[in-house]
C-alpha cells in the first residue's frame, strides 16, 4: 500500500471518527432532555464502510456514509453510556493517529530521512 493510500484511508476514518464525537457530544448534551432522541451507531461498521467504499473520495463523502449509518433511536440518552462512549472514539482517534505517525516515521527511516 502506497503512503498516499494510507493517507486517504487515515483521512477518511479521522473524518468518521470526528462526526462520531460530534454525535455523541450532541447526545450528552441532550441528556436529562425527555424529548431528545438518542442517535447511535457502530464504530467497526462504520469505518469498514468508510475505508472499503472506492466512491468515497472526499470528506464529503466521507461524512454521507456516516450519516447514513448514524441510527436515531426513541430511547432516552443515557449520560453515563455517552461518556463511555465518547472514550472509545477518543481512543480510537489517538490510537489511529500514532499508528499513522509510526508508519510515516518507518518511511521517513526507509528515505534515510531518519536519525
Amino acid at each position: 500500500m502506497e503512503i498516499n493510500e494510507i493517507t486517504a484511508s487515515v483521512s477518511k476514518a479521522l473524518t468518521a471518527l470526528e462526526h462520531m464525537q460530534r454525535t455523541t457530544a450532541l447526545n450528552i448534551q441532550n441528556a436529562g432532555n425527555d424529548l431528545a432522541v438518542s442517535r447511535s451507531f457502530d464504530i467497526s461498521e462504520i469505518l469498514s464502510a468508510v475505508n472499503s467504499a472506492e466512491s468515497a473520495k472526499s470528506a464529503t463523502d466521507v461524512m454521507n456514509i456516516v450519516e447514513s449509518r448514524t441510527v436515531t433511536t426513541n430511547q432516552t440518552v443515557q449520560l453515563d453510556q455517552e461518556v463511555v462512549t465518547s472514550s472509545q472514539v477518543s481512543g480510537r482517534y489517538t490510537t489511529l493517529i500514532e499508528s499513522y505517525n509510526r508508519h510515516l516515521a518507518l518511511y521517513q527511516l526507509a528515505l534515510g530521512k531518519g536519525k
